[in-house]
């Protein structure tokens, strides 16, 4: 597969598509069943989905630049600047009661900055990307990802303790294995809807690691077949 082709097919795949994308590579999935695998992505998405609409019932319009004052107001989450050693855009620190939200602006800026090129030729592209398109809005993205992340800690809500987990064969027996992708799936979808982007956000990590050679296009068409198997297995 070629570059140029996987980057057409980003653009084509759906929000539930790229959930998809990121359950087929939790190492568990093997041991999912098709039913199993629907369920996960559907009850993970309704869950970040849910908890999007309570913050903007509190919070009316939400936009992305009230993420650093939401993030401001919730007791334990502070946020620094990165990169703290991880070439990753956000991520957080757990501890106790407390949450550290580190952010990587490099990273955020690269992202941006491939974003930027894949639509610069592009009508319809630059059109799909409108909402997302400036450094500010990037950072409250990935800033309203990790508050997710953040809730889900400090409330005790994570959202893989909340489905059922997946049983697998060992030994003697069965022994049973919590799909932790499902937070991911969930932090996506909260920002998704919290935001009502037209796009998923994991389209732009996509865009980011083809653009760069992070992932090799025949990568991406084995991670794209690793959703056929998984929505064919039966365990």
């Amino acid at each position: 597969m070629t570059r140029g082709k996987a980057l057409c097919i980003v653009e084509s795949l759906s929000h539930k598509n790229y959930m998809e994308l990121l359950l087929s590579q939790d190492k568990y999935c093997k041991y999912i069943s098709k039913e199993q695998f629907l369920k996960y992505i559907e009850g993970a998405m309704e869950i970040g989905n849910c908890k999007a609409e309570d913050i903007k019932s509190e919070q009316k319009n939400v936009t992305f630049r009230d993420m650093p004052g939401i993030m401001k107001s919730e007791p334990g989450i502070e946020t620094v600047t990165g990169p703290g050693g991880y070439q990753i855009a956000a991520y957080t620190v757990f501890q106790g009661n407390h949450c550290k939200v580190v952010l990587n602006e490099d990273v955020i800026e690269l992202k941006l900055k491939c974003l930027k090129d894949w639509a610069a030729d592009d009508i319809s592209r630059q059109g799909l990307i409108t909402e997302i398109n400036s450094f500010e809005k990037l950072k409250g993205l990935h800033l309203a990802h990790e508050y997710f992340h953040c809730i889900e800690y400090l409330r005790c809500e994570r959202v893989y303790e909340k489905l059922e987990p997946a049983e697998v064969k060992v030994l003697f027996g069965k022994s049973q294995k919590k799909i932790r992708t499902v937070s991911e799936i969930s932090a996506h979808s909260f920002v998704k809807s919290l935001f009502s982007l037209s796009v998923s956000p994991v389209m732009l990590d996509y865009i980011t690691m083809l653009t760069t050679g992070m992932l090799d296009p025949d990568e991406f068409q084995k991670q794209l077949e690793k959703i056929r198997i998984a929505k064919e297995s039966v365990c």
